[in-house]
């Protein structure tokens, strides 16, 4: 197993865009336009020549589906979430058509989806995964004005000439913004993969790495233990008079530094300058405001930052940041030190430089996500699993999956969940560990300069407007993202505020995304309102399209909207132990285990 420099020619991928239109979950609106609630009206199909369309899944995969497009890649943006529900539903109550299917997915999205009949194959990707942005931020950036107005939906119920029009445009410009990304890809030596992960991933071994770097599980699991993302926290549940900040390209600036490369050898000592993993029991004092070092629940996974004495796997930056916060370390019992390699700084830099250079909206974008999402390939899990539609005969002598086993599960019958283990050859977990270490370090720097801090994530801050800090927009600078008149932080990730007296509150809430107002049958963006429910404990109704796996589970394939009902009665457990007179304090880490 190694992270080899990649060569070879690059070559241009054959690729389509697809789209399909059907009428929102709403029945009284769609009864009064004369339509079924979820009724499919339209798929369009654009290939750079010509747009054709369609008006059920059928007539389009007859389409997509044949020996003359064999290979191709289908696009369509946010399709593991939505399109692909409608088309897999006919695969899936139509098994006689010969058709298998393997699905790869990322949370609840199936980001790639192969079908294959006899010798061929074809991919339906989801785009989001390449550009992570809403098709209307990508019309603007490479010219186009997508059609449709933001907030309504009414021209899904209009005329089929018009919806047809709608439909093309929307695919004209998801496949020009492909083709640009692509463009770009190859002007600077990479080629385009399904993801933007993977691409990066490409760019960095065919122009940056020049040595081939071994990669070994033993390593990759002791890492995985040490491997701690983002800090995220509320410190302080309410706050007046803040200042927003973020670190510029704070993952990037990780980049800059030494990364681990070959493994050097292992003992029980390391010096100041290695780059290691490290075995160790630490300590840190009861009475510190704001530890730096991260340690993770066995039970539930979460990550709290706390006081107090355990053993774990750790990097070796922070155990430095450790001892420079007032900790220390009481025992070690093996240190894994690397040699360091300097690619993914010449990476980042570099990219960093074109991107300030870059005279297009579109390659400035496509440079940002190539910074942002390189080091995560390098924790990719072994661990994989991928859903079967209509699976060959020898796939029923995999073992049936134990509970939190490898093997084959049955969803539904014509329907199975496949978990195994396979080799990630690009897997140097190490890499990612050092670099999401320094990211937190520089983060945490920042936290501690301050005597007061209100709340954080990941590379962002808020802290008393008293309090200042010099801005810069070198790499690993400061930025001051906004002043806040008034905030609340309920939770990490769910939050409002509002810039002065006069304005509107501006609310942020991962997993809140429709709102659903059972008298209109509407929905909207969580908005203050519906926070102040949160708040004070009342049910707040939310309207999702159903996911995949949740059809599949079900035994019903037809496409649907549900109604999730949500109240917040808080966390179980918050990430720090908050306190009846308002602020919060560090847990022990003994609080942790009980």
């Amino acid at each position: 197993m190694s992270l080899r420099p990649l060569q070879g020619k690059v070559r241009p991928r054959n690729i389509a865009v697809y789209d399909l239109e059907w009428i929102p979950g709403n029945a009284e609106k769609a009864k009064r336009y004369g339509f079924e609630p979820m009724q499919l009206r339209l798929i369009g199909a654009y290939d750079g020549r010509r747009y054709v369309h369609f008006h059920d899944p059928r007539s389009f995969l007859n389409w997509a589906c044949t020996a003359e497009h064999s290979g191709r890649w289908y696009y369509a943006h946010a399709g593991g979430l939505y399109d692909l529900a409608f088309l897999l539903e006919y695969i899936v109550d139509n098994p006689r058509n010969g058709v298998t299917v393997q699905c790869a997915f990322s949370g609840s999205a199936a980001i790639i989806v192969k079908v294959m009949r006899g010798r061929h194959a074809w991919y339906f990707v989801d785009s989001y995964w390449l550009i992570r942005q809403p098709l209307r931020d990508i019309g603007k950036w490479v010219g186009q004005e997508k059609g449709g107005s933001k907030e309504s939906t009414d021209h899904f119920y209009g005329p089929l000439p018009a919806l047809i029009e709608y439909n093309e445009k929307d695919c004209r410009i998801l496949y020009a913004a492909i083709r640009i990304f692509e463009a770009s890809i190859n002007k600077i030596g990479g080629q385009l993969q399904k993801t933007i992960a993977s691409t990066a991933l490409d760019v960095f071994k065919r122009v940056f790495l020049k040595e081939t770097i071994s990669t070994d599980e033993t390593v990759n699991r002791a890492a995985r233990i040490a491997y701690c993302a983002s800090r995220v926290e509320v410190f302080e549940t309410d706050c007046r008079w803040a200042d927003y900040y973020d670190v510029n390209s704070s993952f990037p600036y990780a980049m800059t530094f030494p990364a681990p490369g070959n493994l050097s050898r292992i003992g029980r000592s390391w010096k100041e300058k290695d780059i290691a993993l490290v075995k160790a029991t630490v300590n840190i004092p009861t009475s510190e405001r704001l530890p730096v070092t991260p340690y993770r629940d066995p039970n539930d996974g979460r990550v709290y930052f706390p006081t107090g004495k355990w053993s774990s796997w750790f990097s070796s930056i922070d155990l430095q940041f450790l001892e420079e916060s007032g900790g220390r370390i009481e025992r070690v019992e093996e240190a894994k030190v690397f040699e360091p390699f300097h690619a993914l700084k010449d990476y980042a830099e570099t990219i960093y430089e074109w991107r300030k250079e870059a005279e297009s909206e579109a390659l400035k974008v496509v440079l940002k996500f190539l910074l942002n999402s390189l080091y995560g390939k390098f924790g990719e899990g072994s661990q994989k699993q991928k859903v079967l539609i209509n699976p060959p005969k020898d796939f029923f002598k995999i073992p049936e999956r134990e509970p939190g086993g490898f093997g084959r599960e049955m969803l539904m019958p014509g329907v199975h969940a496949l978990v195994e283990n396979k080799v990630i050859a690009h897997a140097h977990v190490p890499i990612s560990v050092h670099i999401t270490a320094i990211a937190r370090r520089v983060l945490g720097n920042y936290l501690r300069q301050s005597p007061r801090v209100y709340y954080c994530d990941t590379d962002g801050f808020a802290v008393p407007h008293t309090f200042s800090y010099p801005t810069s927009n070198k790499l690993g600078g400061l930025k001051l993202e906004k002043h806040v008149y008034e905030a609340k932080f309920l939770a990490p990730k769910l939050y409002a505020y509002r810039k002065d007296e006069e304005q509107n509150w501006t609310v942020r809430g991962k997993g809140f995304s429709r709102i659903l107002d059972r008298k209109t049958g509407e929905t909207h963006a969580l908005n203050y309102e519906d926070f102040k429910f949160l708040i004070e404990h009342k049910d707040l109704h939310l309207e999702q399209f159903a996911r995949l796996r949740t059809l599949w589970k079900s035994g019903d394939t037809t496409p649907r909207e549900i109604e999730q009902t949500k109240t917040w009665r808080g966390v179980v457990r918050t990430k720090r132990r908050m306190l009846d007179e308002g602020g919060s304090v560090p847990w022990n880490v003994k609080e942790l285990q009980t």
